[in-house]
This record gives C-alpha cells, structure tokens and sequence, in this order.
C-alpha cells in the first residue's frame, strides 16, 4: 500500500509540475494509470482484511481499512 501511495503521490507532484508543457498528455496518462493501481491495490487490502481469518488478527495488529479517493 505504502508503495503504490508513494507513487501516486510522485505522479502528482510531477503532473502538477508539467501543466501547460509538452509532456502534460504523457503525465496525465502516467497518473490516470497510478490513480488505478492505488485504488486496485486499495480495494484488494480492504477484500484481504476483511476474510473472515484475517479480521481479527488484523483488528489486533492495528490494521484498518482504506479509502479509495484519500489525497497524498
């Protein structure tokens, strides 16, 4: 989780910086496609901490659910 936010995060400081340059429609589809595998990686950590077996060692160690649309 912790690597696809870090990317996330670096994709948008880099779209942020190249609005208006020539490599903006390369950026934005870098980031479109970042934006898809965080919320992907997302809703797999959410299916994976709540199976039955993992619930409660989970709740033990800390682990909480994610959201999707949460900015880095």
């Amino acid at each position: 989780m912790k690597s696809a936010q870090s990317q996330l995060s670096a994709c948008r400081r880099k779209h942020l910086q190249t609005i208006d340059g020539c490599d903006e429609q390369n950026i934005k589809f870098i980031l479109t496609r970042s934006q898809d595998i965080y919320r992907q990686s997302v809703l797999l950590y959410n299916q994976a901490l709540h199976q039955p077996q993992n619930l409660i060692p989970g709740f033990l160690m800390g682990f909480q659910s994610m959201k999707e649309d949460r900015k880095s």
